[in-house]
């Protein structure tokens, strides 16, 4: 009798494989986790950051297109002039809205200017979003670069 209090019984059939996937399971995960101790980065013993640098940030950033000096879309224009589509996305802005300014970069390299420069002042760049001192979102627009461009 008294064994059987150091052994756990089956409740079901196959449970003894369960238990021991279990086993395995975990065995895994420990040797895993001390590989990443122990080793450190190295792969596959990584550990990725993902997000966690974005907590550090002191501010974040919008990609902005402005025609005339006014918010618009940049889809609703065609031959841009002045503008170098290689730079819409700088490494000194952070921003998690990276795919955005690729975008209007591909936009405005796949329609460049045909002859003359375009009726309207274009400029594109960033809002950049910040906390002031006492809580409120402080909002800036740093202009990268501006060139015309036509209306659709």
């Amino acid at each position: 009798m008294e064994a059987s209090l150091y052994r756990i019984e089956p409740i079901y059939p196959g449970q003894e494989v369960i238990d021991q996937a279990m086993l395995v399971a975990l065995l895994s995960f420990v040797l895993f986790y001390l590989g990443c101790r122990v080793i450190g980065e190295h792969f596959p013993f990584s550990n990725f950051n993902l997000y966690s640098d974005t907590a550090r940030r002191k501010e974040s950033a919008a990609p902005v297109f402005l025609a005339d000096g006014e918010p618009a879309k940049i889809w609703n224009f065609v031959r841009f002039s002045g503008f170098n589509a290689d730079e819409f996305l700088p490494d000194h802005i952070p921003t998690g809205l990276s795919w955005m300014a690729h975008e209007a970069g591909r936009w405005v390299a796949e329609h460049p200017a045909e002859g003359e420069e375009g009726p309207v002042e274009v400029a594109y760049g960033f809002r950049l979003f910040s906390l002031a001192e006492d809580g409120r979102v402080k909002e800036r627009i740093k202009i990268l670069q501006r060139g015309t461009a036509w209306p659709k």
